[in-house]
């Protein structure tokens, strides 16, 4: 599709755009083509459905002068590619489609690994696979549990890539999540975002790459892939997040690449959860965050989460990190610091289980070592 002047989306307007299979040109590599000589722009309550060839990941392109995404009004709008990557596993049996496929029970791959089938031994998760800094492939599928056709794998995120001359302002939203799998099937994967402009700016946008949950304990996807690598102004103020699906067996969180800015007044602050992210960070949740330079962080991770039959998830501590190494480290639920540079704070969790004492008939307890212990 060329247009040869601007294209705008706007009173509740959708459009939907089927990708055939990849054209195997290895300069271009798409499977359909979005052309628009001006201006693409999607209003707060307009969508783009971007669909992706289940079988193979032939995915689409879109090309532009500028890309505006706006959310008018307080309404949700923008580029929608959830479970529009490669299919689950169709037959309940097999494995999933796509080269991060989950094997039976197993959740899918993409940026980060998929979850192992919490009921049944052996490795079912998916594998990582393609480029974090260019994204050129959907999701993959989860795999198949309950031998029945009625219980597919859940599908991929699809992919969505944006190539524009000058400017992406992103206000609405991004989204290719992996799908959720059936009864007793693995999650898809979370698909891909991949931005090429001069400029990415942006007030309150979200883009998400979410890997899909899991079935009856059964592996969720991890988390797909968003990268905006090579802009020469990078404004963006809002949410970046390719996590895995925590329950019930989560998938590994996915990757998160922005070009360094080049206004010296602005870093990036990443926020990320060890072996897993639990609870609600705050005031900065999971997620990618432009800061300006010299801000005074105070975030903290909170209390036990996820507490239930005498065990829970408990924060342990955290650290963070600059592109030289560590620069601070704490057992604390409290990080206070400085964005003097880009950096990566990490949230450590660790499973906790409750140790309760009681004394019996005409008994006493000398001590008593009630408590919760890692």
């Amino acid at each position: 599709l060329h247009v040869g002047r601007d294209l705008l989306l706007t009173n509740a307007a959708w459009a939907s755009v089927y990708s055939a299979s990849t054209n195997g040109s290895a300069s271009e590599y798409y499977g359909a083509l979005v052309s628009v000589t001006g201006t693409m722009a999607v209003a707060g309550d307009s969508w783009v459905y971007v669909y992706s060839v289940s079988t193979n990941g032939g995915s689409s392109v879109f090309r532009m002068s500028n890309l505006v995404v706006s959310a008018t009004g307080g309404a949700n709008g923008g580029f929608y590619a959830d479970r529009q990557g490669f299919a689950g596993s169709l037959d309940g049996v097999s494995v999933g489609w796509g080269p991060g496929w989950g094997k039976r029970f197993g959740g899918a791959g993409y940026g980060g690994l998929g979850g192992n089938s919490g009921t049944v031994n052996g490795t079912n998760y998916g594998w990582t696979y393609g480029s974090s800094n260019a994204p050129s492939e959907p999701g993959s599928g989860g795999g198949g549990g309950n031998g029945s056709a009625q219980y597919p794998g859940g599908p991929g995120g699809g992919l969505i890539r944006i190539e524009a001359v000058d400017a992406v302002t992103l206000n609405g939203k991004l989204t290719a999540n992996g799908g959720g799998g059936a009864n007793l099937s693995g999650g898809g994967s979370g698909g891909g975002i991949w931005i090429r402009c001069r400029t990415f700016a942006g007030t309150n946008g979200i883009a998400t790459a979410l890997g899909g949950p899991g079935s009856n304990g059964q592996g969720s996807g991890g988390g797909g892939r968003i990268a905006i690598p090579d802009c020469f102004s990078d404004r963006f103020f809002g949410t970046l997040t390719a996590n895995g699906d925590l329950t019930p067996v989560a998938g590994a969180t996915g990757t998160v690449v922005r070009a360094m800015t080049n206004d010296p007044s602005y870093r990036i602050l990443q926020v990320a959860g060890s072996p897993r992210r639990a609870g609600v960070p705050a005031p900065y949740d999971y997620g990618s965050f432009a800061l300006p330079l010299n801000t005074v962080v105070t975030s903290t991770a909170g209390g036990a989460v996820e507490e239930t039959n005498g065990a829970r998830f408990g924060c342990t501590g955290w650290t963070l990190a600059c592109a030289t190494g560590l620069v601070a480290a704490s057992s604390g639920t409290q990080a206070v610091f400085t964005v003097t540079t880009n950096l990566s704070l990490t949230w450590l969790w660790t499973n906790q289980y409750q140790l309760a004492c009681l004394a019996g008939t005409n008994g006493g307890l000398q001590a008593d070592p009630s408590g919760w212990y890692d």
